[in-house]
């Protein structure tokens, strides 16, 4: 039987994806952390922060109904 050739392949590294630099004489490559995603937490965040604006309007008004009908 005939052995079929395997033929190599390249792929050339996209070098965006890493950090390189030289550390005694020697060059040190790392992959670079994934940038963070704050979009979910942040919208939560504001959510929570505009729940907590429309608690304080309302018992500002309460509170302000109330002294003006205790104080007529």
């Amino acid at each position: 039987m005939a052995k079929k050739e395997e033929k190599e392949t390249w792929e050339i590294p996209n070098f965006d994806k890493y950090d390189i630099y030289k550390l005694d004489d020697k060059f040190v490559i790392n992959e670079k952390p994934k940038p963070k995603n704050y979009v979910v937490p942040c919208t939560f965040i504001n959510i929570a922060l505009l729940a907590l604006n429309v608690c304080v309007f309302l018992s500002t008004k309460i509170l302000v109904t109330t002294i003006i009908q205790v104080a007529k």
